[in-house]
């Protein structure tokens, strides 16, 4: 996970390292965390999944996004059989955060960064976000552990809608075969398509808002842990080259 800010932090049931550091550690997935600035010190082969959180700084987008386009080498590691599940919804009011990836980021003259494949997204604050593809594990919860379920788009502060905002922007310029999982009235914002040899699972909604939503009994997991449970099952059906095991900061694994 490469993550320089915590993603709106305030539920205070959850560790303050964040909803994906905290979902990562309830389905028991081994990881390790840097920050965007180690990414260039990091061999990213030992790896088969990568997760950049939401809500992070304008330090972390540059980072990621030298010159307006992503890392060539997050990009290369997709397309040689890596899964990436990228939380894209930038401009966020978290503390810390604000950042964007865009030229002129968050105002509006912003011109979108270029994410993997080509993508863009335009910023496009919405509370009404869609079920596309109802079959997808993202929305049906199958592989995502105690905290995922069904995603149903059956009013406010349920699972999709009314989470000021439930999405930042939406997606453009996507591939041939992409899957389209949620969408605003102007886009897609949660997808899915493949690069190369890997996956990439994208979404500008803000998934780890409602997770870490700072009143309790309110707060919903379902969303990232479909995702992150989803990410994982289909990085373990890659096929990857080499066989050996890694150390992290927060446990052991194996590719």
């Amino acid at each position: 996970m490469i993550q320089d800010v915590t993603p709106w932090p305030g539920g205070t049931s959850h560790d303050p390292s964040g909803a994906d550091f905290n979902e990562l550690m309830a389905q028991n997935i081994p990881f390790c965390m840097i920050s965007s600035s180690q990414l260039s010190t990091v061999n990213l082969n030992r790896f088969r999944e990568i997760i950049i959180p939401s809500a992070q700084n304008q330090a972390f987008y540059d980072n990621l996004f030298p010159d307006g386009s992503f890392s060539s080498e997050i990009s290369s590691w997709v397309a040689h059989g890596g899964v990436l599940s990228a939380n894209l919804a930038d401009c966020a009011s978290a503390p810390d955060a604000g950042g964007g990836w865009s030229f002129s980021a968050c105002s509006t003259d912003a011109s979108s960064y270029t994410f993997v494949g080509g993508v863009g997204h335009v910023g496009d604050f919405s509370n009404d976000n869609n079920i596309v593809a109802s079959s997808s594990p993202v929305v049906t919860g199958q592989y995502g552990g105690d905290d995922a379920g069904q995603v149903d788009d059956n009013g406010c502060l349920q699972d999709l809608d009314c989470w000021a905002s439930s999405s930042h922007a939406y997606f453009t310029n996507l591939p041939d075969g992409a899957t389209v999982i949620l969408s605003e009235q102007n886009g897609p914002v949660f997808v899915e398509y493949g690069y190369g040899d890997g996956l990439v699972i994208a979404t500008t909604t803000s998934i780890e808002w409602r997770y870490d939503y700072f009143q309790q009994n309110f707060q919903n997991l379902k969303l990232l842990a479909n995702e992150i449970g989803y990410q994982n099952f289909k990085a373990m059906c890659q096929e990857k080259d080499g066989d050996g095991h890694f150390n992290g900061n927060h446990g052991k694994g194996h590719f």
